[in-house]
C-alpha cells in the first residue's frame, strides 16, 4: 500500500540537510535554540516558508496534519491558532499521546510556548504509532491515506 502525499509540506526551521553560504563555505541552515524568530527572519526561504504556512492555514477546506512536533515554538503556535481563529481548517496530530499530549505540556514549565487556545482546537487524534501503522495496520493507514487523499 502507498500513502499519496498532495500536501505541501513546510519546513519551517530548515533541515539538517540544508545549508547556506557562508564565506567560502556552507553551513547548515536549520534553526534551533534560542531567537527562532530573529535567525528566520535573517533567511529568505525561511520567511518564505513560513509565510505560505500561514497562508495555506488561511485558505478554504485546510486540512492540518502535525508529525513530530512538539507544540514547543510559541510563533508556530500562533500561526496555528490565529489562522484557526481565520478559517476553521480541520486539525490532525500523529502522536502516541493523541490530545493528552497538549494537555500535559500546557501543565508544565514549558507553558509558556503553548496557550490553552490550541488544546481547544477540535483535533483529530493519530494515537498509533507510525511504524506500527507502516507495518500492517490497516484501519489506521485507511485513515491517514484518506487524510492526504481529500
Amino acid at each position: 500500500r502507498r500513502v499519496l502525499f498532495r500536501s505541501p509540506i513546510y519546513k519551517l526551521h530548515g533541515s539538517i540537510n540544508w545549508f547556506e553560504s557562508q564565506g567560502d563555505g556552507l553551513n547548515p541552515l536549520m534553526v534551533i535554540g534560542e531567537n527562532k524568530l530573529n535567525k528566520i527572519s535573517g533567511q529568505e526561504v525561511l520567511r518564505f516558508n513560513n509565510g505560505l504556512f500561514f497562508k495555506s492555514l488561511s485558505e478554504p477546506n485546510t486540512k492540518l496534519m502535525v508529525i513530530g512536533y512538539g507544540f514547543k515554538d510559541a510563533h508556530i503556535n500562533k500561526f496555528i491558532t490565529d489562522a484557526y481563529g481565520l478559517n476553521k481548517f480541520s486539525l490532525h496530530m500523529m502522536h502516541p499521546e493523541g490530545r493528552d499530549y497538549l494537555r500535559k505540556i500546557i501543565k508544565t514549565a514549558n507553558a509558556n510556548h503553548l496557550s490553552e487556545p490550541i488544546e481547544q482546537i477540535p483535533m483529530v487524534d493519530y494515537v498509533r504509532p507510525i511504524s506500527e501503522i507502516f507495518a500492517g495496520d490497516e484501519i489506521e493507514l485507511n485513515r491517514l491515506n484518506n487524510f492526504f487523499k481529500s
